[in-house]
């Protein structure tokens, strides 16, 4: 899943046997973030998609973004929580229009307090191919969306110049209790992937093949990942203060990361 970290990998061919995560990373949604440099594997435009896979255990599903690619008010897409936990929600904005929207028909509200695995799958190669292929899993189960594209959808709506983010928007930043195992892909995973990725509620190493996650569909296409546990040798994230920007290394793609704030390493559960 997208991560924090120094330690992020290139996928291997080797498969991978479950193990137990011991950390996660906690944000205090006063100043914590994480955050990518901009590149094109983060654009639509590379190729016929993206797909995002995290694990988070969180109290309080209140509206709260937890990862976005902001540019400005008027460009951006992000994945958030609506208000009161109604839905989970996918939302490209260009020029200030909604271009695309992803909403789960039912609430999320019953996750809250549980570790729970999220994937999100997005089709950009067109606007029918957002409607009719870009989907929400949440434990292994693809829920039921509602989405809807605008007429003027084009791939390069993607491309805005923002740096990926979690636990933040715009000028905002989102209180997170656990986020762990986060990962991205610069493709669209279909769902047999998801699921492999969910393994039964038992984390796989996703730099590694594990089942229908394998080749393109799998670690081949992983641009950035992380283990919560291997974050930071397991110590306070912050280097030189909470006002500082604290570069986290590279990700697998060999872009750099940087932290803001201050997120901490906290035991997972």
């Amino acid at each position: 899943m997208l991560g924090l970290g120094t330690e992020m990998y290139r996928g291997g061919v080797t498969e991978e046997e479950p193990y137990q995560s011991l950390r996660a990373v906690s944000f205090d949604g006063t100043d914590d973030m994480v955050f990518y440099q901009d590149d094109d594997d983060w654009h639509g435009g590379s190729n016929n998609g993206f797909t995002i896979s995290f694990w988070l255990k969180e109290g309080t599903y209140s509206t709260k973004s937890i990862f976005s690619k902001f540019q400005d008010n008027n460009n951006y897409w992000r994945i958030f929580f609506s208000r009161n936990a109604a839905s989970m929600n996918f939302e490209l904005k260009v020029g200030g229009n909604v271009h695309a929207e992803m909403i789960t028909d039912d609430a999320v509200t019953s996750y809250q307090g549980a570790y729970t695995h999220f994937v999100i799958s997005v089709r950009t190669d067109s606007g029918n191919a957002f409607q009719t292929g870009s989907y929400i899993m949440i434990n292994g189960t693809s829920v039921d969306v509602t989405n809807t594209d605008d007429s003027n959808f084009a791939q390069s709506d993607f491309n805005n110049t923002g740096a990926p983010a979690w636990a933040a928007f715009s000028n905002s930043r989102m209180e997170l209790d656990q986020l762990d195992e986060f990962a991205a892909w610069n493709n669209y995973l279909g769902p047999q992937a998801g699921t492999a990725m969910y393994n039964g509620g038992s984390p796989i190493d996703l730099s590694k093949s594990s089942g229908h996650y394998s080749g393109a569909n799998g670690p081949n296409s992983l641009h950035a990942w992380v283990r919560g546990e291997k974050n930071f040798n397991g110590l306070d994230t912050v280097v030189n203060g909470s006002d500082a920007l604290d570069s986290l290394g590279t990700d697998s793609a060999g872009k750099n990361v940087f932290s803001l704030g201050g997120p901490i390493i906290v035991n997972a559960g």
